[in-house]
Parts: structure tokens; sequence; C-alpha cells
């Protein structure tokens, strides 16, 4: 990513800015706040202290008072801290709507009241118990016509919203075109349908990734130009069969490596063409990972990315790997992504411009970590803490040669699932 011209201009440094921040514990933040313009690309707004007057000024947590928020993906991964993260900050905010579709036979209620006992909320339950009833569950499904929101629901959205986080997408990387598209495009373009029926929206935060424009070797805050029209191409998934789409995949995606960062990037398209008409920002985190401090340090609830490769590391699964050591790892906690969604929404709605903000979350160029240190940082931890049910003395080493790494992937992954596997069928087991 493109370093910052005026480090956490964005942020940290900018007069009121710095207060607000510090509100939400941003003083260590890693968001940056790139100004260059590469030609031929969108200009877009960003974060300057300075539109607000020390007169006008109010902090974050006066600003969600009394205010209700409705939030996409409120039960994934980063949805969960948004929601904890606003109930514990935010003691004042009114109430927060959570899109949530049935799932395995399992109402929404239900649910939510599984999602608000999770370990996340232990410390509101135990200091600040009445904050949960706060959070509301609104029936949907972000594939649905409408999102799948009944007319009533909708009305009490439209009546009462005013800020919106939009954090519902699939990342698998390697789904199907359709799906990724349904989810990541189309479900965008109906919550902005929504929200144009919302009598008092202030704040639309998309989160978006900053890996939407892999493509690029260096990537500034801006949208840049899509390889096709968003509408086209959800016109293609609507009328060609899955088979045909299957096949036409590589080709549309060009130089991206998935649907995911392909999608992301015409979903960014599709709310620029919104900026003038709605209050919309767009958050670009890199790599999620374990929170950092709140409300726990290493609070994580999956196994992806670069969780689910300690896991294995740990459980001696890999031990070889095909990655180049010294590039940077671009990861970012949790819990600073969600410091920055919530402090985007507050400066998008208290400065009103037609312009649309983008804020890259990541790594940046102050201290990033190597993928080999984090390799060896993972090994000093896993030998120190090991877990349980480990199937290999934990280590783990990183090549660039294929063939050589190929060679020792059979031999210390491959070789010893099969014989394993032979034992487990001697002994009428069912294979690992």
């Amino acid at each position: 990513m493109e370093g910052s011209n005026s480090p956490r201009d964005m942020l940290l440094l900018n007069g009121h800015a710095e207060g607000a921040a510090h509100h939400l514990g941003l003083t260590n933040g890693v968001a940056s706040g790139s100004n260059s313009l590469p030609a031929g690309n969108v200009k877009t707004d960003h974060f300057n202290g300075d539109d607000i007057s020390s007169n006008s000024f109010m902090s974050i947590p006066q600003f969600y008072a009394g205010r209700s928020v409705f939030i996409t993906g409120g039960t994934g991964f980063m949805g969960k801290v948004l929601v904890e993260k606003l109930l514990r900050s935010c003691p004042d905010i009114k109430n927060i709507y959570l899109l949530i579709r049935p799932k395995r036979g399992q109402e929404v209620s239900a649910r939510l009241n599984e999602l608000l006992n999770a370990p996340l909320f232990e410390t509101l339950r135990r200091e600040k118990p009445k904050e949960l009833s706060k959070v509301i569950p609104i029936s949907g499904d972000i594939t649905s016509e409408e999102l799948g929101i009944c007319e009533n629901d909708q009305a009490l959205l439209c009546r009462t919203v005013s800020i919106v986080f939009h954090s519902a997408a699939t990342v698998k990387f390697d789904e199907k075109l359709k799906l990724s598209v349904t989810i990541n495009m189309l479900g965008t373009k109906r919550l902005v349908e929504l929200c144009h029926r919302m009598m008092s929206l202030d704040a639309l935060i998309h989160v978006s990734t900053a890996y939407c424009n892999c493509d690029r070797s260096e990537v500034s805050e801006v949208i840049y130009a899509p390889p096709y029209n968003p509408d086209d191409i959800i016109s293609l998934i609507n009328w060609l069969p899955e088979d045909m789409l299957d096949q036409l995949t590589p080709s549309l995606i060009g130089k991206r490596p998935n649907t995911y960062t392909f999608t992301k990037a015409l979903a960014e398209h599709m709310l620029l063409k919104e900026a003038g008409n709605l209050p919309v920002a767009i958050v670009r985190p890199s790599i999620v990972i374990a929170s950092l401090n709140e409300p726990f340090a290493g609070w994580v609830d999956n196994f992806n990315g670069p969780t689910g490769l300690v896991a294995a590391v740990g459980k001696g699964l890999f031990r070889t790997i095909m990655c180049e050591k010294n590039y940077v790892a671009d990861m970012v906690p949790v819990d600073i992504v969600i410091n920055l969604m919530i402090a985007a929404a507050w400066r998008t709605a208290t400065r009103k411009t037609d312009n649309l903000a983008i804020y890259n979350c990541c790594t940046g160029q102050r201290h990033p970590i190597q993928w080999g240190e984090f390799v060896s940082y993972a090994m000093k931890h896993v030998r120190k803490h090991p877990l349980e049910g480990c199937l290999w003395y934990p280590t783990g080493v990183l090549r660039m040669n294929r063939p050589l790494n190929a060679a020792h992937g059979f031999l210390v992954h491959y070789l010893p699932a099969y014989i394993l596997d032979i034992v487990a069928r001697l002994m009428g087991k069912k294979p690992l």
C-alpha cells in the first residue's frame, strides 16, 4: 500500500480529530491518509480535521447519543466487534438493528441470543447488561430482493436509522462468481436502495478491502476505473447459466486473483455513483486479525487467514509453505478497523460534502512485519504455549522454490496423511 504523505493525517493529528480519535482509542491506529492521485482516476475526499470548527465539535460518543444504527454482517467476525464497541463506548446510543438471516432452522431471535452470550460480550453482560437490550434483530437475507426484510421492518429502519454499516460479504476467495456478485455487489445495490428511503441518514460506511485493487503496485485512496460496468456484470449473472459463468470467470477477473477482490472493486464503483446523493464513505482494511486491545487482547472467533495458518502450524499440520519471507504481512487488528469505521461514520456525518471519502486501513510503512518474522513469532509462542492434540512438533519453513516446496510437502504433509489413513482403516476407524 502507498504510504501516507502526512502521517496519520486522517484521524490522529488533525486538530479536533485527535480528540475524537482518543475517545475510541485510535491514537495507535494504522489507517493511512494518502492524498496522491494517479492521473485519470476519481478524486475522493480525505480526512481533514480543519473542516469542523471548534464551536461545532462533538465527541464520537456524543454524536452517537440518541441515534439508531443498522448493521449488515453483524453476526460476522468484524460485525460482532462493532456491536460490542458501540454498546460499550457509546452508552447513549439508542438502538442497534442487526440484519440476521434464519440459519439451519434457527430463528433470528435465537441467533441474536447466541451472539450476545458469546465471550466477546462478557464485560457488557457483567457491567452494563441493560445495554444488550438495545440490539434488535431484523430478519432478512443479503441475497434476497429488498434484503429479505418485511415491509414493517423496512418502515422501521427508514423512520429511525441514521447510521448504516455495511460489512456483509462473502469472503471466500474461491466463491463462484454468481454468488460473489449476488452478495458483494447486488447486496450492496439493494442496501443503497433502502438507504435512499431513510429519512435521516447521516452516514453509510461500506467495508471493502485493501486488496480490491491488488492488480496495482500502489493503491491510493481513490476509486480506480473498473474493467466493466457493474450493472453489466449483474445483468450477466442473471441471464447466463452458471456453468458458462464458471468458464468465463478467469477472463472476467483478469489480473485479480479471485472473485472476491473483483466484486469488491466493482461494488466500490457502484457506491461512487452515489456520491452527492448519499453520505457514503469506504473503509478498506487489509488482512483483519485478532484484536489488539478490545474487548480483550487476542480475541478471534475463526480460523481465516493468518489465524488458521498459526493453528495449523501449531498442530504440526503445516511444515512447509510457499511464501516469500521478506514480503510484508499486511495485517491489522480487528479493533483498529472497527475504531476507524465508527470514527468514519462520525466524520462523514459532521462534514457535509458531495465527495466520497476512502480510508485505507493497513500496515503502511511504519514498522511493517514481514512473513518470515510472523512465522518466527508464531513458532516461538506455539512452542511456549503448545496446542492440544498436536500431530507433529510445530515447525514451519517458508520457501520460494516451487519444486523443493512440493517435494518437501509430499514428504511431510501427504505421505504422513496417507499412512495415518491406512492405519485408521486397518483399525476399523474413519480415515482422517
